[in-house]
């Protein structure tokens, strides 16, 4: 975002050349973040005095007789920052992220649980109707196999009773058929005689 975007952004209308809100950002974007060996010579941080590499410094673009170039050092501009309230807004800010992100955690860390504890409970479940489903199985064959058994039983007994009765029932007595010759009825006594007088 260049500094004209940035003017439009901040005041909502178009700067002018003699325009004291423009020229004052014009101003502010002649500062240079420097590196300790990028400093002119003699050189240091005008608040605190320091000249270590741990830190980088800010030119303004301001330049004092008998002195030379203001620098400032990030950390004094840090600590400047924060003791002006600076930062309250985007701290603020972050506190609640964090915070939201915290119940967010919890709540999938107690989501997860909830879910391991649902689990356990289904298998818990299915094990047990399994159970039941195997003794009913197990009941029915028994049942279906007394039946068979019943059966067997009856047809046996059933067979043993033809047996008796056909040994028990009197037989029928088998003659002989022979092929009779003459009159069927036994000759007299007088027919006998007679015959043996001839």
């Amino acid at each position: 975002m260049n500094i004209v975007e940035e003017f439009v952004r901040r005041y909502g209308r178009l700067p002018t050349e003699f325009d004291k809100d423009y020229l004052e950002l014009l101003r502010m974007g002649k500062y240079r973040v420097l590196t300790a060996p990028e400093l002119k010579k003699p050189s240091k941080c005008s608040n605190c005095g320091s000249t270590k590499e741990d830190r980088k410094y800010v030119d303004f673009g301001l330049e004092i007789d008998w002195y030379g170039i203001v620098y400032l050092c990030t950390l004094c501009l840090t600590d400047v920052a924060k003791n002006s309230g600076i930062f309250d807004d985007i701290t603020s800010e972050m506190r609640g992220l964090v915070a939201e992100v915290k119940d967010k955690r919890y709540l999938e860390e107690q989501g997860e649980r909830l879910h391991t504890k649902m689990e356990a409970l289904f298998l818990e479940f299915k094990d047990y109707y399994d159970s039941l489903r195997s003794i009913r199985n197990k009941s029915d064959f028994n049942s279906d196999s007394d039946m068979g058994t019943d059966e067997i039983a009856k047809e046996s007994d059933e067979h043993v009773r033809q047996v008796i009765n056909t040994t028990t029932e009197p037989k029928p007595r088998s003659t002989k058929s022979t092929a009779s010759r003459g009159s069927s009825s036994p000759p007299s006594l007088e027919k006998l005689l007679n015959a043996n007088k001839e």
